[in-house]
């Protein structure tokens, strides 16, 4: 098993990339799975079961750049 090494700045970057790889793994099962349910039914049903079965990841990824912002230093120096 492989030890990932991060920064103690550089973890809310891997939530970030966790949670956007768990939602782009999801999502065309979920796209697949909500035309398969509502075969006969409209375009409003599908999208409905396809934002019900993302509810998950897309509440991962907020929480994850929720957590990537309130955990920002606060010391950066910008400059023109």
């Amino acid at each position: 098993m492989a030890c990932v090494k991060v920064r103690k700045k550089g973890w809310p970057f891997l939530l970030i990339g966790i949670g956007l790889a768990i939602n782009a793994f999801v999502a065309p099962f979920s796209f697949g799975l909500s035309f398969m349910v509502t075969e006969g039914g409209g375009f409003l049903d599908q999208i409905q079961l396809f934002l019900l079965y993302q509810s998950t990841p897309l509440l991962i990824l907020f929480i994850c750049v929720l957590l990537h912002f309130l955990t920002k230093d606060d010391n950066q120096i910008i400059s023109k």
